[in-house]
């Protein structure tokens, strides 16, 4: 199987039917179920006869490891396959973290490292230029130079896990591009844009999302809704919870918020007095889930004036 790095812009995808010129082969990619909406690019997917996958179904995903492990049979009649492993386009100053869903079939992985050589307008981004923009400035150029590099084909060590698997062909990737190896994952991308919508700091969260929300057994949008709420409960200046910012978010009138303070204040005691909003959204539903109901932060916290009128 092949893989794809490091992807960052919109004509990445192009270099799968290059690939089928040069080895006779054109490989399937894996691709979100998005991609076929796509001008242009959905229409080249279609036809390399490929896997999408709907990030937010949890069967497309395992659905996913038993299609891969059906199409690398030799026994099957189907074209080489190919994957973006990290999962969306960044801005190619170092490599995301890798999805691990391809890597759980432990078949042999051949990375290559593509690069290009034309004016950057071809970089697709989170809080970037839209594609339309992006595709009328790359057309504009008379010519765009395709750099790529085989790696050598990686095997799956015995009884090596898949996450491992995959950070060791990151690493490997990392050393060959001379791109920095960065924690982040796409749903940091989704994270970044909302909190830019309801207020807050792009950097709030600053650690892999994706580990973040399996490791709590969240969904992104539990982590749009503690990131309201901390919002709500955070002091402006420091982007923290603290004791003044809590209480006057607060009021304690009823049995419920006075329960809530009271173990907020014990919470915040023991982390120095201040929370951020990694540690808020890992300690929620440990700390907070047996009340949440009687609270109803949904319509509590929709706006800072709510709040205040409240108290």
């Amino acid at each position: 199987m092949l893989i794809f790095v490091q992807i960052s812009t919109i004509i990445d995808g192009f270099f799968a039917p290059y690939h089928g010129m040069l080895t006779g082969f054109l490989p399937s990619p894996i691709a979100q179920a998005g991609v076929r909406d796509m001008p242009l690019i959905g229409a080249l997917s279609d036809i390399c006869n490929p896997i999408y996958v709907d990030r937010a179904e949890r069967k497309s995903r395992s659905d996913l490891v038993h299609e891969i492990k059906k199409r690398v049979n030799i026994e099957q009649p189907y074209s080489q396959l190919s994957i973006f492993p990290e999962g969306t386009t960044s801005n190619h100053q170092s490599l995301l973290a890798f999805k691990v869903g391809a890597f759980i079939p432990r078949v042999p992985i051949q990375a290559v490292c593509l690069s290009f050589k034309c004016w950057n307008t071809i970089i697709w981004s989170f809080q970037g230029p839209s594609m339309y923009w992006c595709w009328f400035y790359t057309f504009a150029q008379l010519r765009i130079q395709l750099h790529f590099n085989y790696l050598p084909v990686e095997k799956p060590l015995k009884n090596e896990y898949p996450a491992t698997f995959a950070e060791r062909i990151r690493i490997k990737v990392g050393e060959a591009t001379g791109l920095k190896l960065s924690q982040l994952a796409y749903e940091n991308g989704l994270i970044d844009d909302e909190c830019i919508r309801i207020g807050l700091p792009r950097q709030t969260i600053v650690e892999n999302a994706h580990k973040l929300m399996k490791a709590n057994e969240l969904k992104i949008d539990d982590i749009f809704i503690r990131l309201q709420e901390f919002k709500d409960l955070r002091n402006q200046k420091t982007n923290l919870i603290d004791f003044e910012s809590l209480n006057k978010a607060v009021c304690g009138k009823t049995h419920s918020e006075k329960e809530y303070l009271t173990r907020f204040e014990k919470l915040l005691e023991d982390n120095n007095g201040k929370l951020d909003a990694i540690s808020y959204i890992k300690i929620y539903k440990k700390t907070f889930a047996d009340i949440e109901a009687k609270i109803q932060w949904r319509d509590r916290f929709s706006s800072s004036d709510r709040i205040s009128n409240q108290c």
